[in-house]
Protein backbone atom coordinates (compact mmCIF):
# COMPACT_ATOMS: atom_id res chain seq x y z
CA UNK A 1 0.00 0.00 0.00
CA UNK A 2 1.20 3.58 -0.61
CA UNK A 3 2.61 5.46 2.37
CA UNK A 4 2.29 9.14 3.23
CA UNK A 5 3.60 11.05 6.22
CA UNK A 6 0.94 12.03 8.76
CA UNK A 7 1.53 15.78 8.52
CA UNK A 8 1.31 15.66 4.73
CA UNK A 9 -1.85 13.55 4.86
CA UNK A 10 -3.41 16.18 7.13
CA UNK A 11 -2.31 19.05 4.87
CA UNK A 12 -3.56 17.44 1.66
CA UNK A 13 -6.88 16.48 3.27
CA UNK A 14 -7.43 20.08 4.43
CA UNK A 15 -6.49 21.40 0.99
CA UNK A 16 -8.88 19.04 -0.75
CA UNK A 17 -11.76 19.81 1.60
CA UNK A 18 -11.30 23.59 1.34
CA UNK A 19 -11.02 23.31 -2.45
CA UNK A 20 -14.48 21.73 -2.40
CA UNK A 21 -15.83 24.68 -0.40
CA UNK A 22 -15.53 23.67 3.27
CA UNK A 23 -14.49 26.49 5.60
CA UNK A 24 -10.85 26.24 6.68
CA UNK A 25 -11.52 25.71 10.41
CA UNK A 26 -14.07 22.98 9.65
CA UNK A 27 -11.75 21.33 7.15
CA UNK A 28 -9.05 21.29 9.81
CA UNK A 29 -11.43 19.71 12.33
CA UNK A 30 -12.42 16.97 9.88
CA UNK A 31 -8.85 16.30 8.76
CA UNK A 32 -7.49 16.20 12.30
CA UNK A 33 -10.11 13.62 13.27
CA UNK A 34 -9.44 11.42 10.24
CA UNK A 35 -5.66 11.53 10.55
CA UNK A 36 -5.84 10.98 14.31
CA UNK A 37 -7.86 7.83 13.61
CA UNK A 38 -5.10 6.63 11.28
CA UNK A 39 -2.42 7.34 13.89
CA UNK A 40 -4.58 5.59 16.49
CA UNK A 41 -4.50 2.53 14.21
CA UNK A 42 -8.22 2.83 13.58
CA UNK A 43 -8.16 3.14 9.77
CA UNK A 44 -11.84 2.17 9.69
CA UNK A 45 -12.49 5.76 10.78
CA UNK A 46 -9.63 7.28 8.80
CA UNK A 47 -8.94 9.00 5.52
CA UNK A 48 -9.11 6.15 3.01
CA UNK A 49 -12.43 4.82 4.29
CA UNK A 50 -14.20 8.06 5.14
CA UNK A 51 -12.88 10.86 2.90
CA UNK A 52 -14.65 9.95 -0.38
CA UNK A 53 -18.10 10.08 1.28
CA UNK A 54 -17.18 13.25 3.18
CA UNK A 55 -16.23 14.96 -0.08
CA UNK A 56 -19.60 14.02 -1.56
CA UNK A 57 -21.28 15.48 1.53
CA UNK A 58 -19.32 18.73 1.18
CA UNK A 59 -20.45 18.98 -2.45
CA UNK A 60 -24.03 18.43 -1.30
CA UNK A 61 -23.84 21.38 1.10
CA UNK A 62 -23.43 19.67 4.47
CA UNK A 63 -20.52 21.96 5.28
CA UNK A 64 -22.88 24.93 5.47
CA UNK A 65 -24.80 23.30 8.34
CA UNK A 66 -22.84 24.56 11.32
CA UNK A 67 -23.52 23.67 14.96
CA UNK A 68 -25.14 26.20 17.29
CA UNK A 69 -26.14 26.20 20.94
CA UNK A 70 -29.87 25.49 21.18
CA UNK A 71 -30.21 25.52 24.99
CA UNK A 72 -27.87 26.48 27.82
CA UNK A 73 -28.64 25.71 31.45
CA UNK A 74 -25.12 26.19 32.75
CA UNK A 75 -24.08 22.64 33.55
CA UNK A 76 -26.28 21.19 30.78
CA UNK A 77 -25.92 22.44 27.20
CA UNK A 78 -27.66 21.34 24.01
CA UNK A 79 -26.02 21.87 20.62
CA UNK A 80 -27.94 21.49 17.35
CA UNK A 81 -25.59 20.13 14.72
CA UNK A 82 -28.19 20.61 11.94
CA UNK A 83 -27.15 17.22 10.49
CA UNK A 84 -23.84 18.72 9.38
CA UNK A 85 -20.39 17.33 10.09
CA UNK A 86 -20.31 15.56 13.44
CA UNK A 87 -16.55 16.00 13.59
CA UNK A 88 -17.14 19.74 13.94
CA UNK A 89 -20.05 19.63 16.39
CA UNK A 90 -18.38 16.87 18.44
CA UNK A 91 -15.14 18.83 18.84
CA UNK A 92 -17.09 21.92 19.88
CA UNK A 93 -19.04 19.84 22.40
CA UNK A 94 -15.82 18.44 23.90
CA UNK A 95 -14.27 21.87 24.39
CA UNK A 96 -17.51 23.22 25.88
CA UNK A 97 -17.71 20.23 28.23
CA UNK A 98 -14.26 21.02 29.63
CA UNK A 99 -15.28 24.62 30.33
CA UNK A 100 -18.57 23.67 32.00
CA UNK A 101 -17.19 20.75 34.02
CA UNK A 102 -14.42 22.96 35.40
CA UNK A 103 -17.01 25.58 36.34
CA UNK A 104 -19.75 23.32 37.72
CA UNK A 105 -17.65 20.22 38.61
CA UNK A 106 -20.16 17.97 36.77
CA UNK A 107 -21.59 18.85 33.35
CA UNK A 108 -23.23 17.43 30.23
CA UNK A 109 -23.22 18.55 26.60
CA UNK A 110 -25.66 16.97 24.17
CA UNK A 111 -25.59 17.25 20.39
CA UNK A 112 -28.83 16.73 18.52
CA UNK A 113 -28.71 16.17 14.76
CA UNK A 114 -25.00 15.58 15.15
CA UNK A 115 -24.17 13.78 11.93
CA UNK A 116 -21.57 11.01 11.96
CA UNK A 117 -19.23 11.79 14.87
CA UNK A 118 -16.51 9.18 14.27
CA UNK A 119 -14.36 7.98 17.16
CA UNK A 120 -15.56 8.63 20.69
CA UNK A 121 -11.89 8.30 21.67
CA UNK A 122 -11.08 11.49 19.76
CA UNK A 123 -13.41 13.63 21.90
CA UNK A 124 -12.58 11.81 25.13
CA UNK A 125 -8.89 12.48 24.61
CA UNK A 126 -9.65 16.20 24.30
CA UNK A 127 -11.74 16.08 27.46
CA UNK A 128 -9.20 14.06 29.47
CA UNK A 129 -6.39 16.38 28.36
CA UNK A 130 -8.53 19.14 29.86
CA UNK A 131 -8.38 17.32 33.21
CA UNK A 132 -11.99 16.19 33.05
CA UNK A 133 -13.17 12.57 33.24
CA UNK A 134 -15.52 12.01 30.31
CA UNK A 135 -18.17 9.54 29.23
CA UNK A 136 -19.53 9.47 25.67
CA UNK A 137 -22.52 7.85 23.98
CA UNK A 138 -23.70 8.07 20.37
CA UNK A 139 -26.32 6.52 18.12
CA UNK A 140 -27.05 6.57 14.40
CA UNK A 141 -29.22 4.95 11.73
CA UNK A 142 -30.20 1.27 12.14
CA UNK A 143 -27.20 -0.97 11.45
CA UNK A 144 -27.28 -3.62 14.18
CA UNK A 145 -29.87 -6.21 15.11
CA UNK A 146 -30.92 -6.79 18.72
CA UNK A 147 -29.99 -10.14 20.27
CA UNK A 148 -31.85 -13.05 18.64
CA UNK A 149 -33.11 -10.77 15.85
CA UNK A 150 -31.97 -10.38 12.25
CA UNK A 151 -33.31 -6.93 11.39
CA UNK A 152 -31.21 -3.78 11.85
CA UNK A 153 -32.63 -1.59 14.61
CA UNK A 154 -29.82 -0.06 16.71
CA UNK A 155 -26.93 2.02 15.49
CA UNK A 156 -23.50 0.61 16.30
CA UNK A 157 -24.00 2.71 19.46
CA UNK A 158 -20.48 3.30 20.75
CA UNK A 159 -19.73 4.06 24.38
CA UNK A 160 -16.48 5.51 25.68
CA UNK A 161 -14.66 6.72 28.79
CA UNK A 162 -11.70 9.06 29.20
CA UNK A 163 -9.71 9.61 32.40
CA UNK A 164 -6.94 12.11 33.09
CA UNK A 165 -3.73 10.31 34.02
CA UNK A 166 -0.01 10.99 34.06
CA UNK A 167 1.62 10.94 31.54
CA UNK A 168 -1.20 9.86 29.21
CA UNK A 169 -4.97 9.63 29.66
CA UNK A 170 -6.79 6.32 29.82
CA UNK A 171 -9.23 6.06 26.90
CA UNK A 172 -11.83 3.30 26.51
CA UNK A 173 -13.89 3.32 23.31
CA UNK A 174 -15.90 0.52 21.72
CA UNK A 175 -18.99 -0.07 19.61
CA UNK A 176 -21.70 -2.33 20.96
CA UNK A 177 -21.61 -4.23 17.65
CA UNK A 178 -19.03 -6.95 17.01
CA UNK A 179 -17.80 -4.96 14.02
CA UNK A 180 -18.02 -1.25 13.33
CA UNK A 181 -19.66 -0.10 10.12
CA UNK A 182 -16.26 1.31 9.17
CA UNK A 183 -14.81 -2.20 9.29
CA UNK A 184 -17.50 -3.36 6.88
CA UNK A 185 -16.71 -0.43 4.57
CA UNK A 186 -12.97 -1.11 4.75
CA UNK A 187 -13.40 -4.80 3.95
CA UNK A 188 -15.64 -3.88 1.01
CA UNK A 189 -13.02 -1.40 -0.20
CA UNK A 190 -10.27 -4.03 -0.02
CA UNK A 191 -12.29 -7.00 -1.28
CA UNK A 192 -11.87 -8.81 2.04
CA UNK A 193 -14.30 -11.02 3.96
CA UNK A 194 -15.74 -10.07 7.33
CA UNK A 195 -15.06 -12.08 10.45
CA UNK A 196 -17.47 -14.96 10.89
CA UNK A 197 -20.35 -14.56 13.30
CA UNK A 198 -20.50 -10.76 13.10
CA UNK A 199 -23.25 -10.09 10.55
CA UNK A 200 -26.31 -11.47 8.80
CA UNK A 201 -27.60 -10.84 5.29
CA UNK A 202 -30.99 -9.45 4.30
CA UNK A 203 -32.62 -12.82 4.90
CA UNK A 204 -31.11 -13.24 8.35
CA UNK A 205 -28.46 -15.75 7.32
CA UNK A 206 -24.89 -15.51 8.64
CA UNK A 207 -22.60 -13.80 6.14
CA UNK A 208 -18.99 -12.73 5.75
CA UNK A 209 -19.70 -10.67 2.60
CA UNK A 210 -19.55 -6.91 3.26
CA UNK A 211 -22.24 -6.00 0.73
CA UNK A 212 -24.56 -8.69 2.07
CA UNK A 213 -24.00 -7.36 5.59
CA UNK A 214 -24.91 -3.87 4.42
CA UNK A 215 -28.22 -5.27 3.19
CA UNK A 216 -28.71 -7.12 6.47
CA UNK A 217 -27.43 -6.26 9.93
CA UNK A 218 -24.43 -6.32 12.22
CA UNK A 219 -24.65 -8.32 15.44
CA UNK A 220 -24.07 -7.13 19.03
CA UNK A 221 -21.01 -8.27 20.96
CA UNK A 222 -21.67 -10.47 23.96
CA UNK A 223 -25.13 -11.53 22.85
CA UNK A 224 -27.85 -10.22 25.15
CA UNK A 225 -25.36 -8.13 27.15
CA UNK A 226 -24.20 -6.12 24.15
CA UNK A 227 -27.78 -5.78 22.98
CA UNK A 228 -28.90 -4.45 26.36
CA UNK A 229 -26.00 -1.97 26.42
CA UNK A 230 -26.95 -0.84 22.90
CA UNK A 231 -30.49 -0.17 24.10
CA UNK A 232 -29.16 1.88 27.02
CA UNK A 233 -26.96 3.93 24.66
CA UNK A 234 -29.90 4.42 22.29
CA UNK A 235 -31.97 5.85 25.16
CA UNK A 236 -29.14 8.12 26.31
CA UNK A 237 -28.19 9.46 22.87
CA UNK A 238 -31.78 9.60 21.60
CA UNK A 239 -34.82 10.25 23.82
CA UNK A 240 -32.86 11.69 26.76
CA UNK A 241 -31.32 14.50 24.71
CA UNK A 242 -34.10 15.06 22.19
CA UNK A 243 -32.44 13.34 19.24
CA UNK A 244 -34.52 10.96 17.11
CA UNK A 245 -35.32 7.69 18.95
CA UNK A 246 -34.57 5.69 15.79
CA UNK A 247 -32.68 7.91 13.34
CA UNK A 248 -32.95 7.72 9.58
CA UNK A 249 -29.80 7.60 7.45
CA UNK A 250 -27.82 10.81 8.11
CA UNK A 251 -30.74 12.44 9.96
CA UNK A 252 -31.27 12.96 13.68
CA UNK A 253 -28.17 11.28 15.14
CA UNK A 254 -27.31 12.05 18.77
CA UNK A 255 -24.14 12.46 20.86
CA UNK A 256 -24.03 12.84 24.64
CA UNK A 257 -20.88 13.82 26.53
CA UNK A 258 -20.76 13.76 30.34
CA UNK A 259 -17.88 15.30 32.28
CA UNK A 260 -16.66 15.24 35.87
CA UNK A 261 -13.81 17.56 36.89
CA UNK A 262 -10.85 15.52 38.13
CA UNK A 263 -10.91 17.43 41.42
CA UNK A 264 -14.68 17.37 41.94
CA UNK A 265 -14.43 15.06 44.96
CA UNK A 266 -10.86 15.43 46.19
CA UNK A 267 -7.71 17.43 45.48
CA UNK A 268 -5.69 17.23 42.29
CA UNK A 269 -2.82 15.54 44.11
CA UNK A 270 -5.13 12.96 45.65
CA UNK A 271 -6.77 12.12 42.34
CA UNK A 272 -3.55 11.74 40.33
CA UNK A 273 -1.86 9.86 43.17
CA UNK A 274 -4.72 7.37 43.41
CA UNK A 275 -4.99 6.97 39.62
CA UNK A 276 -1.26 6.32 39.40
CA UNK A 277 -1.47 3.76 42.21
CA UNK A 278 -4.29 1.95 40.43
CA UNK A 279 -2.59 1.91 37.04
CA UNK A 280 0.74 0.72 38.45
CA UNK A 281 -1.00 -2.11 40.31
CA UNK A 282 -2.97 -2.98 37.17
CA UNK A 283 0.14 -3.13 34.99
CA UNK A 284 1.94 -5.26 37.58
CA UNK A 285 -0.59 -8.08 37.12
CA UNK A 286 1.12 -11.07 35.51
CA UNK A 287 0.13 -11.89 31.93
CA UNK A 288 1.14 -14.75 29.65
CA UNK A 289 3.29 -12.52 27.46
CA UNK A 290 5.00 -10.95 30.48
CA UNK A 291 4.11 -7.40 29.45
CA UNK A 292 1.30 -6.76 31.91
CA UNK A 293 -2.26 -5.78 30.96
CA UNK A 294 -2.70 -3.18 28.27
CA UNK A 295 -3.83 0.27 29.45
CA UNK A 296 -6.51 1.31 26.93
CA UNK A 297 -5.63 4.29 24.78
CA UNK A 298 -2.19 5.09 26.16
CA UNK A 299 -0.11 3.48 23.42
CA UNK A 300 -2.05 5.22 20.69
CA UNK A 301 -2.12 8.53 22.54
CA UNK A 302 1.67 8.45 22.50
CA UNK A 303 1.57 7.78 18.76
CA UNK A 304 -0.62 10.85 18.30
CA UNK A 305 1.83 12.96 20.27
CA UNK A 306 4.99 11.79 18.50
CA UNK A 307 6.69 12.63 15.21
CA UNK A 308 4.23 14.10 12.66
CA UNK A 309 6.40 12.41 10.06
CA UNK A 310 4.96 9.01 10.99
CA UNK A 311 4.19 7.10 7.78
CA UNK A 312 0.64 5.90 7.26
CA UNK A 313 -0.93 3.46 4.80
CA UNK A 314 -3.45 4.82 2.33
CA UNK A 315 -5.13 3.07 -0.57
CA UNK A 316 -3.97 3.75 -4.14
CA UNK A 317 -7.38 5.35 -4.77
CA UNK A 318 -6.84 7.73 -1.86
CA UNK A 319 -3.36 8.60 -3.11
CA UNK A 320 -4.86 9.56 -6.47
CA UNK A 321 -7.66 11.49 -4.78
CA UNK A 322 -5.16 13.49 -2.72
CA UNK A 323 -2.94 14.09 -5.73
CA UNK A 324 0.10 12.41 -4.19
CA UNK A 325 0.27 9.39 -6.48
CA UNK A 326 3.81 9.04 -7.67
CA UNK A 327 4.78 12.25 -5.88
CA UNK A 328 8.00 13.25 -4.15
CA UNK A 329 9.40 11.47 -1.12
CA UNK A 330 7.88 14.21 1.03
CA UNK A 331 4.39 13.40 -0.25
CA UNK A 332 4.45 9.73 -1.03
CA UNK A 333 7.52 8.23 0.49
CA UNK A 334 7.33 4.54 -0.41
CA UNK A 335 5.12 1.51 -0.91
CA UNK A 336 4.82 -1.80 0.83
CA UNK A 337 2.48 -4.76 0.86
CA UNK A 338 -0.10 -5.15 3.60
CA UNK A 339 -2.20 -2.49 5.23
CA UNK A 340 -2.90 -0.57 8.41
Amino acid sequence: MPLIRAHRLYERTVELLTAEGLESRDAQAVADHLVSAELWQRPTHGVSVRLPKILDEVRNGLGTRRPEVAADNGSAVVIDGHDGFGFVSGARAAELLIERARRHRIAAVAVRNSGHTGLMAYYLRIVARGEVAGIAFAHCMPLMAPHNASTAFFGTNPVGFGFPADPDPVIVDFATSKLTYGEVARCAQRGEALQEGCAVDGEGNPTTEPEAARQGALLPFGGHKGSALALAVQLLAGPLIGALPVPEPRVGYGLLLLGIAHDAFQSTAQYYGAADELLQAYQAVATQDGRGPHVPGQRFTRTLDTDPGTELDITPETARLLGVEGGSSEDHSSSRSGGG
